[in-house]
């Protein structure tokens, strides 16, 4: 596990941090207490040293924008995703380690933090920050699959 010094704190944080909002019943659905625990003890295990949980989880609702995409909107999304995981293969990368690298890679982000609700899950997240960073040829690939989607964009 890498760690990094945010800003002037003089602390060393994991650049993997465990997301802790599935721990216990919430918005985001039902976990097992030992599947949580198990999960985060393998974090811990593995070098995880930064917990984050929403304060009050009961006001955890499910992502609104689930809503949106449904109908075409969630066909162009799954193809759009097909695509960038049938270029990515190739190079040895996968899709979910590279979303957690990819914001890594620059300066001014000290930790991602996504949820672990499994400890197999535990394990994949953290040994991406053992991982070098994508070489020019990954970051190509993601380049031609930039995606603007922002309303913005739209004609």
């Amino acid at each position: 596990m890498r760690y990094r010094q945010p800003g002037k704190t003089g602390l060393n944080v994991s650049e993997i941090g465990f997301g802790a909002w599935a721990i216990g019943e919430s918005g985001w659905g039902r976990q097992s207490e030992s599947d949580s625990i198990a999960a985060l003890n393998r974090a811990l295990d593995l070098g995880v040293n930064l917990l984050i949980r929403p304060r009050n989880t009961e006001t955890v609702k499910v992502n609104a924008s689930l809503q949106k995409h449904s109908g075409e909107r969630l066909r162009k999304t799954v193809e759009h995703v097909n695509d960038l995981k049938t270029d990515i293969e190739p190079t040895g990368w996968d899709l979910p380690a590279l979303a957690l690298k990819f914001p890594l890679m620059h300066p001014a982000v000290g930790t991602v933090i996504p949820g672990m609700r499994k400890e197999w899950q535990a394990e994949a997240n953290t040994y991406v920050s053992d991982l070098g960073d994508p070489d020019d040829s990954v970051m190509e690939i993601c380049r031609k699959h930039a995606w603007r989607r922002g309303v913005w964009y739209s004609k």
